[in-house]
């Protein structure tokens, strides 16, 4: 008898050291999160979401990656943080947001050529962006020689396609051609880059009318790639195809091809809704079997707990009670929890398939409404329909930042859908004035009405409102409670509305929220609805 109570006591003090080296390896894993190696390992995961498509989650891991490196005081890897931040703010058009990051590092010495020649690099492609083509072209020259001369591979091949870039912008053709040429030369044939590298080489034909050329590398291309699913390569390839045609008056290829390209764009978008539809599954399954195994481990627990009360019981220890009474607590807290994540997760999946259903089937009613306006040049279609996506995006960003899912801040969306839309306006030299009431939070499907209301009296005024008047241009925008509503106040100092005339797509956006509106002519144009 004492033999066994001495193996017991063994077991339990076995049991309680298992607990402790769990408990110090679960500390070791955190303590592992603000490493260098975990830096490393959020840039790479960064990269990955990148490529395929995942913005949110990239902007995500890179934000952590900086902070990570600020908090461990690396300078280098704030250094290399920084500017693959700074490259997602060039990717997403917030070239503001990007300078600022650019203005919180600078190349030197201590860091190494290939951080310093992907600083260049980026940097070139921020100055390209804002159209500061003589700067990129310098700093892409810079770049270049660092990667010549420290002999790192795999960079000339994209600097030579952003330096065919720019001289293309700079309506250099011959230099354009010539850089364009040597990025080809220097990627794989089987690539998607070698893919994008020749059909700007071929579009650069189109740019100075050598359309026979830009027909004959269009096509070249096209062959190569026909089998693939690169659609974002081949719709435009195939556009320039029947712009090309076009322009030689072969009537028949031109819709031939035309008709090609926008099947090519529907493939494309039926690929995006598909990728992300299928890493919603895959999250789902994900979750079902950590809930599974969850549960296999709980009935795992229960029967060993049911068989260490029976030996604590015989033995009467005060220590085993507490240590009884320490394994129901804790084992119970573990079951709420779990239950409590399970009807979460169940129903946080179900509201992301509603609303992204619901959000792709906005998109491809806009995307077909500007298919078959023809009255519009094409480059606005596209420009309207991406400010359309870009507002809807938006509110998918503030619904992601913000804890509560069925509400967000009308005032900080707002801010969001001014900055992306300031390129265009402010372009046309346009002055908005916004006042949205502070801490105003609203209905997350009613919100996306407001903002997609907002964008399209925006592009009308752009685009309508001003013809033929130089003086101050100015947009006012007010959004303010009302009781349960919110009253939205939209006006422009331009030339006003026909009579008669109706905005097609502002009415049937009110009409699907059943909201009633006023439309006044009076200095301009006024529009005010009660949502």
């Amino acid at each position: 008898m004492k033999s066994r109570l001495n193996q017991k006591f063994h077991k339990a003090f076995l049991f309680a050291a298992l607990l402790f080296c769990v408990f110090n390896n679960v500390q070791a894993q955190e303590g592992y999160l603000s490493n260098e190696d975990r830096v490393l390992e959020l840039l790479k995961r960064s990269q990955n979401f990148l490529e395929e498509g995942d913005r949110t989650s990239a902007f995500l891991a890179m934000t952590k990656a900086q902070q990570a490196s600020e908090l461990l005081n690396n300078d280098s890897l704030f250094f290399k943080t920084t500017i693959e931040v700074a490259n997602f703010f060039i990717l997403k058009n917030e070239v503001f947001k990007a300078k600022r990051q650019f203005d919180k590092i600078e190349p030197g010495p201590k860091y190494s050529s290939a951080d310093n020649c992907r600083y260049f690099h980026r940097l070139a492609f921020y100055y390209n962006h804002r159209g500061s083509l003589d700067t990129a072209r310098d700093v892409s020259l810079t770049a270049l020689n660092i990667a010549t001369e420290n002999k790192i591979n795999g960079v000339q091949n994209t600097i030579f396609n952003e330096l065919g870039n720019i001289y293309e912008k700079k309506r250099y053709w011959d230099s354009s051609l010539y850089y364009y040429d040597k990025s080809v030369m220097l990627f794989d044939t089987n690539s998607v880059d070698y893919a994008n590298a020749y059909f700007n080489k071929a579009r650069t034909y189109y740019q100075f009318k050598s359309f026979d050329s830009a027909i004959y590398h269009l096509s070249f291309i096209y062959e190569r790639i026909r089998d693939t699913d690169w659609y974002q390569i081949k719709a435009p390839v195939l556009n320039y195809l029947s712009l090309s045609y076009g322009e030689l008056g072969d009537s028949l290829k031109r819709y031939k091809y035309d008709a090609l390209g926008k099947a090519e764009s529907i493939e494309s978008m039926n690929q995006m809704s598909n990728s992300q539809l299928l890493k919603l599954e895959t999250e789902y399954e994900t979750k079902e079997k950590e809930a599974a195994l969850g549960q296999q481990k709980i009935e795992l627990e229960s029967g060993e707990k049911e068989r260490t009360n029976l030996f604590y019981l015989i033995c009467g220890l005060g220590v085993v009670l507490i240590l009884i009474f320490y394994f129901f607590i804790a084992i119970r807290r573990k079951n709420k929890r779990l239950n409590k994540l399970l009807e979460e997760n169940e129903f946080l999946v179900g509201e992301a398939n509603h609303r992204i259903k619901n959000n792709l089937q906005i998109i491809v009613s806009l995307v077909a409404r500007e298919i078959y306006k023809e009255d519009n040049e094409e480059i606005d279609a596209l420009r309207n329909i991406g400010s359309k996506i870009e507002s809807i995006a938006t509110l998918h960003q503030q619904l992601y930042i913000n804890e509560e899912k069925s509400e967000i801040n009308l005032n900080d969306y707002m801010e969001s859908l001014v900055e992306s839309l300031e390129p265009i306006y402010a372009a046309k030299g346009i002055e908005l004035e916004m006042k949205v009431q502070k801490s105003l939070d609203y209905n997350v499907t009613k919100s996306m009405y407001i903002g997609l209301l907002f964008n399209e009296l925006v592009i009308n005024s752009i685009k309508h409102a001003f013809e033929g008047k130089p003086d101050s241009k100015q947009i006012k925008l007010s959004v303010t409670r009302e009781g349960e509503k919110i009253l939205f106040e939209y006006s422009d100092n331009g030339i006003g509305l026909a009579k008669e005339s109706k905005p097609k797509l502002i009415d049937m956006l009110c009409r699907q929220i059943k909201s009633k509106y006023e439309i006044q002519n009076s200095d301009g144009f006024n529009f005010k609805t009660l949502i």
